[in-house]
């Protein structure tokens, strides 16, 4: 639950955000420290990359 939560937010994070910030801080500033395991994480809840989802809400 707690990591849904988190991925959540990280994707709240993606849509609202206005600027480039790396995924890897993005990740890190919602408990990721490894941008590996964010991005598979992301990935299987969210079905497309942390990456491809920002362009998507670009």
């Amino acid at each position: 639950y707690i990591k849904n939560r988190r991925l959540d937010l990280c994707a709240e994070s993606l849509r609202q955000s206005r600027t480039e910030q790396k995924l890897s801080a993005l990740g890190y500033s919602w408990g990721f420290s490894d941008l590996s395991y964010f991005s598979t994480a992301f990935r299987s809840r969210f079905g497309i990359s942390p990456g491809e989802y920002r362009k998507q809400y670009a």
